[in-house]
């Protein structure tokens, strides 16, 4: 059994650490400027490379360091998830989701769930999670 010098332990680490860095960093450069449509929906969306805020006239999610819970950004309709990881008082939601239909090219679906649990159960989403959950279309600003 051959035993491995440090500095090359180091490097093989430090390759690993830049490797796995570097797929987050891909999933984390989803950055963009949205603005939202509508009465319920009129405000911003900012996502950020290291956090996300989400201001509308019935939440108020100050910015926030996020984790990426889902990501699919290459398939014909992408989606991607973000989980605060500190809501602040105003805020009702601590899961945000983007998803795009290109049906509707100009916008994209932006949706707030008020627990991972509800996000993880949105596909059989019933009367009383409706009354949790924000849809709001947005429109891409900026990048």
């Amino acid at each position: 059994m051959r035993i491995l010098k440090k500095p090359l332990v180091r490097s093989l680490c430090g390759l690993i650490l830049v490797n796995g860095t570097a797929a987050l960093s891909v999933e984390n450069n989803f950055t963009s400027v949205f603005q939202g449509q509508g009465r319920g929906c009129w405000g911003k969306l900012y996502v950020r490379e290291q956090a996300i805020e989400w201001n509308t006239p019935y939440s108020v999610c100050s910015k926030s360091a996020y984790t990426v819970i889902q990501s699919d950004l290459n398939s014909k309709t992408p989606r991607i998830a973000f989980a605060l990881e500190r809501k602040s008082k105003k805020c009702r939601y601590q899961v945000i989701e983007l998803s795009f239909d290109p049906a509707y090219p100009d916008y994209w679906l932006a949706s707030g769930y008020q627990s991972l649990k509800d996000f993880e159960s949105r596909a059989a989403l019933n009367d009383e999670m409706k009354l949790r959950t924000l849809t709001c279309g947005v429109q891409k600003v900026s990048q």
